[in-house]
């Protein structure tokens, strides 16, 4: 029996889980995340490699040397550098730093200061994460 008596998690499939990072948490280090989402309302400094979507909430705060994923929505702030296929940045989000993405979208009201370069082709972040190369600056 899971803790708040619902049925066991262990049958869930991990497509379904979505790791969040709630507001009042700050997290350092290096995270991987091998579920489908990762929500960050809290506060992240270090990497971060996930293999599908990572959605900075309104209130979340990263501040990442590299961050690796399919997807990424920003409604919060980011400063770093991002490499993934898509990027959007909404009302109220900030991005300062690099992104390398085969598509970028910024929203009114959404703001974007550093670089940009567009990725000809669409990364694959299905492989086993621990055999995901890093890119060094």
């Amino acid at each position: 029996m899971a803790i708040f008596g619902g049925n066991d998690s262990a049958n869930v499939p991990l497509a379904d889980k979505t790791t969040v990072i709630a507001k009042g948490t700050r997290v350092a280090g290096e995270i991987e995340v091998r579920n489908e989402k990762l929500y960050i309302d809290g506060e992240v400094e270090g990497e971060i490699t996930a293999m599908g979507l990572v959605v900075i909430g309104r209130d979340g705060k990263v501040s990442s040397k590299l961050l690796r994923t399919d997807k990424l929505s920003i409604s919060g702030y980011f400063e770093g550098n991002i490499d993934c296929n898509f990027v959007e940045i909404l009302a109220g989000g900030r991005v300062v730093g690099k992104i390398m993405a085969r598509e970028i979208i910024i929203e009114p009201k959404g703001l974007f200061e550093g670089e940009t370069k567009i990725k000809r082709e669409e990364t694959t972040f299905e492989e086993p994460l621990s055999e995901i190369p890093k890119k060094e600056e």
